[in-house]
């Protein structure tokens, strides 16, 4: 039982929902459905007095073992604040844990180089092709820079852009992102095509913040060398290392 009125059309891939019995449960949204850990929703929203009630096809038994490795890779981006009253706080950080989005074996320290090359890349390609408003992306965490105080509402983007996904999965796994299929991996032949699929690239929740200290100490962005032409960088990083 999990505290609150949770609806279907709140959970998002991957969301981890807290019981009241102090445990985590995991919600799976995908084309076949949505899951609560490998429990398939058959009936979902029918409220109640004290809640909201989601039937599902199986009993839920406590994890025998962690879900995972527990494995972090975070990315923080930083994006001018457009309504901004004062020039002492220029920027907001939003960050978001790749980890969860990628496959165990990447972490494995003989793929070192290649989880390398996935660092890299995605950030000179979101540098590229971050829109009308680019994003300063770095690893590390906002509250690393002392931006620790939350914006009100954080916010649904897409996982992956089609422009930077796009050249990858064409060069490395023969598809079409965003229509790519699950794949397996082959991490001796270098090729990663989970990456591509639908299993890691659902839309993700991501959280802003804005800085939490006095003007002066909250730094932006870490100064970076612009990459003026796309399609080197895809030459230089991907067709090269990954």
């Amino acid at each position: 039982m999990a505290a609150g009125d949770v609806h279907a059309k709140d959970l998002y891939d991957k969301e981890m929902i807290p019981t009241v019995e102090g445990k985590n449960v995991t919600a799976r949204v995908s084309s076949d459905g949505i899951f609560i850990n490998s429990a398939k929703v058959t009936a979902a929203d029918n409220d109640a007095s004290n809640g909201v009630v989601h039937i599902i096809d199986a009993v839920l038994m406590p994890p025998s073992a962690p879900p995972s490795p527990g494995h972090h890779l975070w990315f923080r981006g930083f994006t001018k604040i457009r309504v901004n009253f004062t020039k002492n706080y220029p920027y907001q950080c939003a960050e978001v844990d790749a980890a969860p989005r990628m496959p165990d074996a990447i972490f494995d320290p003989s793929n070192a180089a290649t989880l390398k090359a996935y660092e890299d890349i995605t950030i000179a390609l979101f540098g590229v092709f971050g829109g009308l408003e680019k994003v300063n992306l770095e690893l590390g965490r906002c509250e690393g820079k002392n931006y620790t105080r939350p914006n009100l509402y954080p916010t649904k983007v897409d996982w992956a852009p089609k422009q930077l996904m796009r050249g990858i999965c064409a060069a490395k796994c023969k598809c079409n992102f965003p229509d790519c299929p699950d794949a397996p991996d082959d991490p001796s032949a270098g090729t990663w095509c989970s990456l591509c699929g639908p299993k890691f690239n659902a839309p993700i929740i991501v959280q802003a913040y804005q800085c939490g200290l006095a003007p002066g100490q909250c730094k932006g962005p870490d100064p970076k060398t612009l990459v003026a032409d796309s399609a080197q960088v895809v030459e230089d990083l991907l067709l090269e290392r990954l």
